[in-house]
C-alpha cells in the first residue's frame, strides 16, 4: 500500500504541508525519513520538524528507528535444537524472527529435527509455566506436504518430558497437497487470533512448487510462487516474532566441468529468500 500523500495528512497544516512539497517531501514515508535540515531551509521551524517527522515515524508500521533495536537481536527467543553443538553454532538455538531452512538428502534427519525442535519448545513452555505459576498457551502449526507427520515420533521423543496428550493438543496440523493450500495455511495462520502460535514448521516448503510447476517452461513462475511464499513466511516471522522453520530436498547439478554439484531444491530463490541455511548430512560408514 501507497505512503499517504501530504496533503491528506489532517495532523499537517497546510502551509507546512506546502513547504513540505517545496522541499520535495510528497509522502508520509518521505517525511519520516527527510534531514531535518532539509526542511529547516524551506521555513519549517526546530520544533515543527521535529514534532511531524517523529508523529510520520510512528503512523509507518514496519519503520522503526535504529536505536530502538540496538540489542533487540540478542534479546530474540531461541528454541534448542537438542545438540549443544549445534545451538552453539546457531547462537543459542533456533531464532525467532528469522526463517530458519533445513536442507539435505533424503534421510538426513530433518524431520527429525523439526520434531525436536516441537519437543523442546512445548517442554520450555510447561516448565516455565511451572516455575511462575501461569497456564500460558503455546501453540505450534507444523504445514505437512510429504507425509511425514508421525504424532507416535512425537510422543517418543518426548518421552518423561512432557505428556503426549499435552503435547500434541499444542500442535496444529495442516496438510497441504497444492502450493494453493500451502500458501492458504500460512496466511491463516498469520490472521489467526485464536492460536497463540509461537512457531510454524513446513515440511517440505518445495515439494508442491516443484510438482505443479513441471518443466522448462514453467521454471520462472514456479520461482516467482516460491518467492511470494518464502515473502508470506519472513513476513510472519518478523510480525509474530516467532521461529518460522523449513524443511528443503537437494538435487545433483552437473556442471560444465563435468563434475557434480548438491544444490537445495528452489536454488537462490530459496537461498535469498530465508534468513538462515542449515545443511544436515548423512553419515556414511566406512566399508
Amino acid at each position: 500500500m501507497a505512503s499517504p500523500l501530504i496533503e491528506d495528512i489532517e495532523w499537517i497544516p497546510k502551509e507546512t504541508a506546502k513547504a513540505l512539497r517545496d522541499a520535495g517531501v510528497i509522502s508520509v514515508l518521505d517525511l519520516a525519513l527527510a534531514p531535518k535540515d532539509i526542511l529547516l531551509k524551506h521555513g519549517i521551524t526546530t520544533e515543527s520538524a521535529t514534532h511531524i517527522t517523529e508523529k510520520a515515524v510512528s503512523e509507518i508500521k514496519h519503520l522503526q528507528l535504529g536505536s530502538s533495536l540496538l540489542g533487540k537481536g540478542e534479546q530474540r527467543r531461541k528454541i534448542s535444537t537438542g545438540s549443544s553443538s549445534l545451538d552453539n553454532l546457531l547462537g543459542g538455538g533456533v531464532s525467532s524472527g528469522r526463517v530458519t531452512e533445513v536442507y539435505g538428502e533424503s534421510g538426513a534427519g530433518k524431520t527429525q529435527l523439526c520434531f525436536q525442535l516441537c519437543v523442546n519448545l512445548l517442554a520450555t513452555e510447561q516448565k516455565k509455566n511451572k516455575e511462575e505459576g501461569e497456564e500460558r498457551k503455546g501453540d505450534i502449526v507444523f504445514i505437512d506436504t510429504a507425509g511425514t507427520f508421525r504424532p507416535e515420533r512425537l510422543a517418543q521423543m518426548a518421552a518423561d518430558r512432557i505428556c503426549e496428550g499435552e503435547l500434541l493438543k499444542h500442535i496444529f496440523l495442516v496438510s497441504a497437497r497444492s502450493s494453493e493450500e500451502q500458501a492458504r495455511a500460512v496466511q491463516s495462520s498469520q490472521e489467526s487470533t485464536s492460536l497463540n502460535i509461537q512457531m510454524l514448521i513446513i515440511d517440505t516448503l518445495t515439494d508442491n512448487f516443484v510438482y505443479e510447476f513441471q518443466g522448462e517452461d514453467h521454471i520462472t513462475s514456479r520461482q516467482i510462487s516460491l518467492a511470494h511464499h518464502l515473502h508470506d513466511l519472513a513476513e510472519m516471522a518478523l510480525d509474530k516474532d516467532i521461529p518460522v522453520v523449513v524443511t528443503n530436498t537437494v538435487r545433483t547439478r552437473l556442471l560444465d566441468t563435468g563434475e557434480t554439484r548438491i544444490i537445495e531444491t528452489g536454488g537462490n530463490t530459496v537461498a535469498q529468500g530465508v534468513h538462515l541455511r542449515l545443511r544436515l548430512e548423512r553419515l556414511r560408514g566406512k566399508g
